[in-house]
């Protein structure tokens, strides 16, 4: 049996409404049609500009950004920031390597899919989404995907 499991959606506040409700939890519609109201809410504010750091964890690794957005496009991605030899990495070396439009993209995209269990959490001042995993498949191994967004910081100013 399918099942769906969106823990922490953190937009109760934003008016979003609360996406975990354990009674009669939202069926994949629903879902899809909270991400796309967060991600009108995201446009609405208009950034264009912005850094934010994106880890994906996934039976094969663990892949770590800083992503930087200027006028909508990835112009700087840093793989590992935080270790002794951070390496600045182009935006197409990774299929990983995404803007926030992206991720809602790809999270809507993972819905569509109907997982057996799909967790989502959206941040309730820029109605990005912070943290996304899934699991294709319950019992099969190896299959499960999380992704989280932290450090998520609006750039002002002019950087060409």
């Amino acid at each position: 049996m399918k099942r769906l499991l969106i823990l922490t959606a953190l937009v109760v506040l934003s008016g979003c409404g609360d996406l975990s409700n354990s009674e009669s939890r939202p069926t994949y519609n629903s879902l899809k049609a909270s991400l796309s109201d967060s991600l009108e809410k995201w446009h609405a504010l208009g950034v264009a500009d912005y850094s934010y750091r994106l880890e994906k964890n996934c039976f094969c690794d663990l892949t770590d950004y800083l992503i930087t957005v200027h006028g909508g496009q990835i112009t700087e991605v840093v793989s590992n920031p935080e270790a002794d030899d951070p390496k600045t990495v182009a935006a197409d070396s990774d299929d990983d390597i995404l803007t926030i439009d992206e991720l809602f993209a790809q999270t809507i995209a993972w819905a569509n899919r109907r997982p057996d269990e799909l967790e989502v959490t959206i941040d309730p001042t820029y109605f990005i989404v912070t943290r996304a995993f899934i699991d294709h498949r319950e019992g099969t191994a190896d299959d499960e995907v999380g992704v989280t967004v932290s450090g998520f910081k609006e750039e002002t100013g002019d950087k060409k």
